[in-house]
């Protein structure tokens, strides 16, 4: 936006807008910085005026990225921190001055700071920046956009919580949550998913619920074994949940602390219930597809990760309600040796 302002006795005409380089002139009367200011930031607008990349920093293209294009994202929350992250170290960077020597020193610094998979994301958040930049916005990249290794990612979790251990938690948790506990081992829901649950989402007939707002934006339909169908029915009138996600994974850390379970995370109940999920015998085509589509499973352990999808055992088309019906089986645990076999194919989501 343009702004005129009175220095010694003249009127100084200065134009910011995002993704573009602040860019004054300073005139003898108001009327002619007014005229300046409204063509010269019409000319930017419509990228009839050239502006040299070295002039502008990145930022300004977080700026304008922030005005356009993070409002219209899921994961606004977390876009934004990564933002506040990524600024506070190349802010007053120009835009041409990010190389690949740049960017690996960038990520080299940073590894020692935080984790492997954060660097991956601050990396790829400046990647993304400058693309959008050069496709969009009509920013020339001289440089080119940084290509460089990306750290190594350390392997999955397969942390397993024992019965003897969920019984110790929920001993700790307040009712409403060792209810949203239960409801995400039974389902196999992520956190956001069974906070966002709503009364309209709720199939009774079929014994299911209608995951409209997921992680990777498809509509997923989720079968209710008998418990969990008589915990969300407990509490239909009051959903969605009347707690934030954070303060489910708050509560769950302190109540494993006083229980003295060490090493446990909220999400690993979805971890849990995947690999309880095989051991009554429910073929991965029906967990992927009907329970948990685009996760991705790795083995020998049985626990969702993005390491790759592998396919065993027969394919099964089943309803929920068949698949709620599985669920509720008291089929024995399988030992890690059986239906394990060899991956018949791999693919990447």
């Amino acid at each position: 936006m343009a702004s005129i302002r009175k220095r010694n006795g003249r009127y100084q005409a200065q134009i910011r807008l995002p993704g573009k380089p602040a860019l004054s002139k300073t005139f003898s009367y108001k009327r002619d910085a007014q005229r300046w200011a409204r063509d010269t930031e019409r000319r930017l607008e419509q990228g009839e005026l050239y502006v040299p990349t070295e002039a502008i920093r990145f930022q300004e293209l977080i700026d304008r990225y922030a005005l356009s294009h993070l409002p219209l994202l899921k994961s606004t929350k977390q876009e934004k921190s990564l933002a506040r992250r990524v600024s506070a170290r190349l802010s007053n960077t120009f835009i041409n001055e990010i190389t690949n020597q740049r960017l690996a020193y960038y990520r080299d610094a940073r590894i020692k700071e935080v984790s492997a998979q954060t660097v991956k994301h601050e990396i790829n958040f400046v990647r993304r920046i400058l693309k959008l930049a050069q496709s969009e916005w009509g920013v020339k990249i001289p440089q080119g956009i940084p290509s460089i290794r990306l750290p190594r990612l350390p392997a999955g979790r397969t942390r397993r919580i024992n019965e003897a251990e969920l019984q110790r938690i929920r001993n700790e948790l307040r009712p409403l949550i060792a209810d949203i506990v239960r409801l995400a081992l039974e389902t196999g829901m992520r956190r956001g998913e069974i906070i966002s649950l709503r009364k309209d989402d709720i199939d009774w007939k079929t014994s299911a619920v209608l995951l409209r707002e997921t992680k990777n934006g498809s509509v997923r339909r989720i079968p209710l074994t008998a418990v969990a169908r008589e915990i969300v029915n407990r509490h239909k009138e009051h959903l969605p949940f009347p707690i934030k996600a954070d303060s489910v994974s708050q509560a769950f850390e302190r109540a494993c602390k006083r229980a003295g379970v060490f090493d446990a995370r909220f999400h690993d109940l979805r971890h849990e219930a995947l690999s309880r999920f095989f051991e009554k015998r429910l073929s991965l085509f029906a967990i992927q597809h009907s329970l948990f589509f685009g996760v991705q499973f790795h083995f020998p352990f049985l626990f969702a990760t993005h390491q790759g999808v592998y396919q065993i055992g027969e394919v099964y088309a089943l309803s929920t309600v068949d698949v709620g019906r599985l669920l509720e089986s008291s089929i024995p645990r399988l030992s890690r040796s059986v239906h394990l076999g060899v991956g018949i194919s791999s693919t990447r989501a």
